[in-house]
C-alpha cells in the first residue's frame, strides 16, 4: 500500500552548492539536468496498487566515460563502451522543510481488520548526510556497440547498439503525515516514519537497436519514455524492481499508539515498483522549466487479472 519510487544516486557529502542552496555541491565538471518521473507499486501484503506522486529531480552528470578499440580486441565483441552516472535529488513540493529531498504526498487506503476503511497521507523522503543535506540516488547507465556482424540481430557487417541493464540505487525513508481511520483524523505525531530507511533497487531490461520485436516508439529516432519497455540513458524510460517497507515508529495520537497498525497494513518486503522517466534536460530543471520540458504521463494502475 505504500512504496516509492523513480528516477538515481550517491554524491559524495559535504559542501552545499552555493548557487542551489540546499544541494550538495556537485561534481566537478558535472552538467545539470531535470528529469521527471512518475510510478507505481503495489503494496505486498495487501495486494494493492498505488499511484505514486510526480517526483521533479535534479540531475548531476559526471563527464561520460568511452572506450573505443575498432580492432574489436580490447572488449569483444564490442567496438566501443560508454557509461555515464547521474546524481538525482528530488525538488520539494512547496511548504516542505527543506528545498529538496521531500515528495509531494500522496494518499493510501486500506481496509483495517478486513472492515475498518483506514486512509494514510504519505511521503518520501531522501536521507540526508552529517550536514542535513540530501543524499542523491544514483544511476548507472551502459551503452556499447557490437563490432560488425557481432550483434544478436545485425548482419554481417552491420553494428548493433546494446544497452545493458541500469541500475538505480538509493535509500528513502516513508514519512506518515495523517492517519483516517473510518473517517476520523487520529492526529498523528509528525514523528511517525519508517524506522529506517529503506533501499530502493531498480533495473531496466537489455535493449538491442536492430530486434525484430521493438514496438513502435522504442526505436532510437521515435523513442517513447511514456511506452517504451525499455531505459535509454539520457531518454528516459522504464526502470522495475522491489522495494522492502521497514516497520513504523514514532505514530503516536493523543490517546493510542499507532505503530503496530501502521506496521501490519503496510510493511511487508518486496513490493513491486514500476518507474517512468522522461528525457534529462536542462528544459526540466526545477529552477527553469520551459515548455521543452517532456512531461511523462501518470502510469496506469494494473488492472485486476493482471
Amino acid at each position: 500500500m505504500i512504496a516509492v519510487l523513480v528516477t538515481p544516486l550517491l554524491a559524495a557529502s559535504g559542501a552545499e552548492d552555493p548557487e542551489h542552496p540546499g544541494l550538495p555541491e556537485p561534481p566537478a565538471r558535472a552538467t545539470e539536468g531535470g528529469i521527471v518521473s512518475q510510478g507505481i507499486a503495489q503494496a505486498a501484503r495487501t495486494r494493492q496498487w498505488i499511484r505514486l506522486p510526480r517526483l521533479d529531480l535534479v540531475a548531476y552528470v559526471p563527464s561520460q566515460q568511452t572506450q573505443k578499440d575498432p580492432s574489436c580486441r580490447s572488449f569483444p565483441p564490442y567496438q566501443e563502451v560508454q557509461a555515464w552516472h547521474a546524481y538525482t535529488y528530488v525538488a520539494s513540493p512547496a511548504g516542505a522543510p527543506e528545498p529538496y529531498g521531500y515528495s509531494p504526498s500522496f494518499t493510501v487506503r486500506a481496509l483495517a481488520f478486513g472492515a475498518v476503511p483506514v486512509e494514510v497521507r504519505l511521503r518520501l523522503e531522501q536521507t540526508r548526510d552529517a550536514d542535513g543535506l540530501p543524499e542523491a540516488w544514483e544511476l548507472d547507465v551502459p551503452n556499447k556497440t557490437f563490432c560488425p556482424g557481432r550483434g544478436p540481430h545485425a548482419g554481417p557487417t552491420q553494428t548493433e547498439q546494446h544497452t545493458p541493464p541500469a541500475s538505480f540505487a538509493g535509500s528513502v525513508s516513508v514519512a506518515v503525515e495523517s492517519v483516517r481511520v473510518d473517517g476520523l483524523d487520529l492526529a498523528v505525531a509528525s514523528s511517525c516514519r519508517t524506522i529506517a530507511a529503506t533501499p530502493l533497487r531498480l533495473s531496466s531490461r537489455d535493449l538491442y537497436s536492430r530486434d525484430p520485436d521493438l514496438r513502435p516508439g522504442e526505436g532510437a529516432l521515435d523513442w517513447d519514455p511514456n511506452t517504451a519497455r525499455f531505459f535509454n540513458g539520457p531518454g528516459g524510460g522504464l526502470l522495475e524492481g522491489m522495494v522492502d517497507i521497514p516497520a513504523f515508529t514514532g505514530c503516536s495520537t493523543p490517546d493510542d499508539d499507532l505503530d503496530a497498525l501502521l506496521t501490519g497494513l503496510v510493511s511487508a518486503k518486496d513490493n513491486p515498483i514500476s518507474v517512468r522517466a522522461g528525457q534529462l534536460t536542462t528544459d526540466c530543471l526545477p529552477w527553469r522549466y520551459t515548455e521543452g520540458c517532456f512531461v511523462t504521463s501518470p502510469m496506469p494502475l494494473p488492472v485486476k487479472d493482471d
